[in-house]
């Protein structure tokens, strides 16, 4: 959903920054200031949120699953680092400064370097819409309450890092990572239908059995035949000799 709205508002922005002409200085001056005021903004809310959660001294624990790593299976839930809801929070401030200080030290010397006037404005969009998203700063900034804002939080993770890493809410929950067809205790395999073998088998057994009973009524049928040509001898026999005894006679 996330990436959807993005997209909303970066077409828009790229369409209008082509219509821009960077050419004349005070549109280039107008795009500097308003880069440079939005990190500085933010860089002011980061504070107040670091002022905050070191008041905050939350002491409850939690177990937190460790970054997922390429090629590697999720770490099981008791290997999980165990630390304090204040301890958490001032990690994920830590990691969000990183992002917000290298992306504006990047976007700042591609501008210095080549002169390019876009990524300023691009970055003086998509800043704040990254700070709204954070969850840290919906909790400290815009005082959000509610299961969603539970410790940890859950990640907001594009699909080409889960068909590299996998979903790291999934490894939170515990639950399998989607498409994982490897074999797992309890798991079902389908197997041979061994009866429908042993019913075939009886039927082969039955065509056996029934070639001798044919074997032996051929035979039979043999035996029938060689009988009539013998009473068919017979008959001609008894006729020669009648014709033999009418002859003699005469």
């Amino acid at each position: 959903m996330a990436g959807m709205s993005d997209m909303l508002i970066l077409l828009p922005a790229m369409f209008l920054a082509n219509k821009i002409d960077f050419t004349v200085p005070e549109n280039v001056l107008l795009v500097r200031s308003a880069f440079i005021g939005i990190q500085v903004i933010l860089l002011s809310l980061a504070a107040k949120m670091y002022l905050d959660v070191s008041k905050s001294k939350d002491d409850r624990k939690i177990r937190v699953p460790p970054p997922p790593a390429f090629g590697q299976e999720p770490v099981p839930e008791s290997q999980w680092e165990v630390k304090t809801v204040s301890q958490y929070d001032m990690g994920k401030l830590q990691q969000y400064v990183q992002e917000l200080v290298l992306h504006t030290l990047l976007v700042g010397f591609i501008h210095y370097k080549w002169g390019i006037v876009p990524p300023l404005l691009m970055q003086t969009l998509m800043n704040p819409m990254r700070f709204y998203r954070n969850p840290l700063a919906q909790v400290y900034i815009f005082g959000a309450k509610g299961p969603e804002y539970e410790r940890p939080f859950k990640e907001e993770t594009s699909e080409f890092v889960k068909s590299l890493f996998g979903d790291p809410n999934e490894q939170a929950t515990g639950a399998p990572a989607e498409g994982d067809v490897q074999d797992r205790p309890g798991t079902i395999r389908e197997l041979p239908d061994e009866e429908s073998e042993e019913a075939e088998e009886p039927g082969k057994a039955s065509q056996s059995k029934e070639a001798p009973a044919g074997v032996i009524s051929s035979s039979s049928n043999a035996s029938k035949t060689l009988d009539d040509i013998d009473d068919d001898i017979e008959v001609v026999n008894e006729e020669v000799d009648q014709e033999d005894l009418l002859l003699a006679e005469d």
